[in-house]
């Protein structure tokens, strides 16, 4: 039986937010993809962040993309919307947030940038990442610091404004001052194993990640780098004996010559 296989970016293919070189794994992808196998990116990340990697790769399979709202079967293949009441969430945020903060947080500069550098400005900010279209991350920061406190603020006028019985989902990252909203009609893993099912199938479907939820799905081999969480680990089929790009080759060794 023939495989799929997908990786996340972040934790495996970039670790710590360096941009590696992918000459060496490119020349290990290269050499599998001659036996039939398939591989894609499946990220939280938009399109636009993404190609890069998938060309420098030089992938040949699907594109998992914004947590699953969205995917494509091509590098120069359009995008498939999952649900089309994802359509413009991110939009609608920033929309909502230039009218609303200046009422609870004085002063604030709302921001709609994919510069993290602007993070360090002084005064109170607001950060809204640019390139997403289905999904959302905004960050707080007060003087260039974490507020845990502007935080809480915009998490609870999210949540007020976009309830949760609406199916719009906020995860909140304090220790980043983060908080990332997508909407409960799509999860990257759901799509990944939609994808596999209509355009693959029957290929067994693999995935190297370093943190998902997974204990619904039966039908998926989860893979893990070294330095993946715990409980991920303890659910994988197979674990690295490294991080990111030597973890990821080891990987591939052990899933593409599995019996």
């Amino acid at each position: 039986m023939n495989k799929v296989i997908f990786f996340d970016i972040d934790g495996t293919l970039i670790v710590g937010g360096s941009n590696p070189g992918f000459a060496s794994i490119a020349k290990v992808i290269s050499k599998f993809k001659k036996q039939g196998i398939i591989f894609g990116i499946n990220t939280n990340r938009p399109w636009v962040e993404t190609r890069n990697v998938y060309k420098k790769l030089k992938l040949n399979g699907p594109i998992i993309l914004e947590n699953g709202a969205v995917y494509k079967l091509s590098y120069k293949d359009l995008e498939i919307l999952i649900n089309l009441k994802a359509k413009d969430l991110n939009k609608k945020i920033i929309e909502f947030l230039n009218k609303t903060l200046p009422n609870y947080l004085p002063g604030i500069t709302v921001l709609v940038s994919n510069n993290k550098s602007s993070l360090r400005q002084k005064g109170l900010l607001a950060l809204i990442s640019k390139n997403r279209n289905y999904t959302s991350s905004i960050y707080m920061r007060n003087r260039g610091r974490v507020s845990k406190n502007d935080l809480n603020v915009v998490m609870n006028l999210l949540k007020e404004k976009f309830p949760q019985s609406k199916k719009y989902i906020f995860k909140k990252i304090p220790e980043m001052g983060k908080i990332v909203a997508s909407n409960d009609f799509y999860d990257r893993i759901k799509t990944m194993n939609y994808v596999r099912n209509r355009y693959f199938s029957p290929c067994e479907l693999f995935f190297i990640s370093d943190e998902e939820r997974i204990g619904f799905e039966k039908n998926i081999f989860f893979c893990a780098v070294k330095n993946a969480a715990k409980k991920y680990k303890e659910k994988c089929l197979f674990v690295a004996n490294d991080d990111g790009l030597r973890g990821i080759k080891e990987l591939l060794k052990r899933i593409i010559n599995q019996p």
